[in-house]
């Protein structure tokens, strides 16, 4: 599948909001502070996948100049039109033939792991298409990207080879970890172009690696598929991921579409074709022993035969 798509890039509060709502549980997911109050103006918060809320004063009709929390619009950078290439090389960490000594397929354990009661994350190669909606969510929302559950400081990979567009700190979230985007130069033109805001997002396409620590490359480098670009995150010292010893990351191809909004589409679909056989069979294969060990199911043939919960794009 290919997409022709013009893209964007977005604030970093949006880039850690798809992660901020997994580690609460569904109850807390399935409600939104859209119209609630708030208390300072410009304050900015997460509000589910891909969505950002702002602290902002009603101009009109009886609650005027009361502050109450809106839906914040994303930024909208210079983007010119283009055709996501395939050309994923790598899950961004080594995912091997299932060991079933080490319950480890390559670096990523598959095993019993111990996710908090009410985690909607419950298993080491994450969907969250399927988590509860949030109101404001589209009816047809599913979210595409995916996130891996890995031993603490597992160092992560670029996923495609290309120049470093953005190493955008996450100090806005919760997580307080980084977002590194890579871009690709296609038909002679740069590979990264920036916003009115000066922030950086591929021309093609940004290739995302969110929620990671100690970036080891910085805008303008170019890098080469599987080459270390940083670790994976534990957010921070005090919580479950740290004190039982693991960490995560999360992949995603982001852009807009037609009409402006940001969209973001299932990273395999863009496997490059000479490893896709390869990178679906382990990821399946590594899914199935996660199941078998826990005795539990998480996944679909078709997600696993696919490596997509969705192959639409999503909104928002």
């Amino acid at each position: 599948m290919r997409v022709s798509r013009t893209f964007v890039a977005v604030s970093t509060v949006t880039l850690a909001a798809v992660l901020s709502v997994s580690l609460v549980g569904s109850s807390a997911q399935a409600a939104s502070l859209v119209g609630k109050p708030c208390k300072k103006a410009g304050v900015t918060r997460p509000d589910g996948p891909g969505r950002t809320l702002v602290c902002a004063k009603i101009t009109k009709g009886p609650q005027k100049g009361k502050l109450v929390w809106k839906l914040a619009k994303p930024p909208i950078p210079p983007s010119p039109d283009g055709e996501i290439p395939a050309v994923i090389e790598s899950w961004g960490i080594t995912v091997a033939p299932y060991n079933a000594a080490t319950k480890k397929a390559g670096e990523m354990y598959v095993g019993s792991i111990p996710f908090p009661p009410g985690s909607t994350m419950t298993a080491p190669i994450q969907y969250y298409g399927e988590g509860p909606r949030r109101p404001t969510d589209p009816p047809d929302y599913v979210d595409p990207q995916m996130t891996f559950f890995v031993p603490l400081g597992t160092t992560v990979q670029a996923i495609v080879s290309g120049e470093v567009c953005a190493v955008t700190k996450l100090v806005n979230s919760y997580s307080d970890d980084y977002s590194i985007g890579i871009g690709i130069a296609v038909g002679g033109q740069p590979a990264c172009v920036q916003g009115s805001d000066g922030r950086g997002f591929g021309r093609i396409a940004t290739w995302e690696h969110e929620h990671v620590m100690e970036p080891k490359v910085k805008v303008g480098d170019l890098v080469k598929a599987g080459e270390p670009i940083a670790v994976a995150s534990y957010y921070k010292k005090d919580n479950w991921l740290y004190t039982s010893g693991y960490a995560l990351y999360e992949i995603g191809i982001l852009a807009s579409s037609p009409d402006g909004r940001p969209m973001h589409v299932c990273p395999a679909l863009y496997l490059k074709p000479a490893v896709k056989e390869r990178l679906l069979t382990e990821l399946a294969t590594a899914a199935r022993a996660y199941e078998a060990n826990t005795g539990t199911t998480h996944y679909a043939a078709k997600t696993l035969e696919t490596g997509c919960i969705t192959e639409k794009p999503s909104y928002g």
